[in-house]
C-alpha cells in the first residue's frame, strides 16, 4: 500500500484520493463546484484543488463534506484491511446514486432491501 509521505508542499497519494472521493460524492448528487464551495466556505477554484489532490483539506472542510454528503469520515478515506463497510464509488455506483435520487421513498426503502437479498 502508498504511503502518505511526501516531500514539503506536494499532494500526496492520500490527498488526491479523499479528493477524488469528494469528487464522486459531489457528481453523485449533482451538485457543482460552485455549489460545494458555497457550501463549505471556499471558492470553486478551491474545490477544483481539493478534488485534484493538489491542496489538502483541513479537517473542518471534510467534517462539513461528510455533513453535506451523509456520509462517515472513512468513506473519504483508501480502505483499511478488513474495512467492511467501505463505500465503493465506482463510475457504476455512482450512476446509480443518482437514479437513486429519482425514485420515491418507499421504492427506495423497497429497491435498499432487495439488493440486501441480492447480496446475501
Amino acid at each position: 500500500m502508498k504511503t502518505a509521505t511526501n516531500k514539503k508542499g506536494t499532494a500526496d497519494y492520500i490527498d488526491k484520493y479523499v479528493g477524488d472521493r469528494i469528487k464522486k460524492l459531489r457528481l453523485a448528487n449533482d451538485m457543482s463546484q460552485e455549489v460545494l464551495g458555497e457550501l463549505i466556505g471556499v471558492t470553486f477554484q478551491q474545490v477544483q484543488k481539493y478534488e485534484k489532490g493538489i491542496n489538502r483539506v483541513s479537517s473542518s472542510k471534510l467534517y462539513s463534506v461528510t455533513k453535506i454528503f451523509k456520509c462517515r469520515f472513512e468513506d473519504l478515506f483508501p480502505p483499511q484491511e478488513g474495512d467492511t463497510q467501505y463505500l465503493s464509488l465506482d463510475e457504476r455506483t455512482v450512476t446509480i446514486l443518482k437514479i437513486c435520487k429519482e425514485i420515491e421513498l418507499e421504492d427506495c426503502k423497497k429497491l435498499k432491501a432487495a439488493v440486501k437479498i441480492i447480496k446475501g
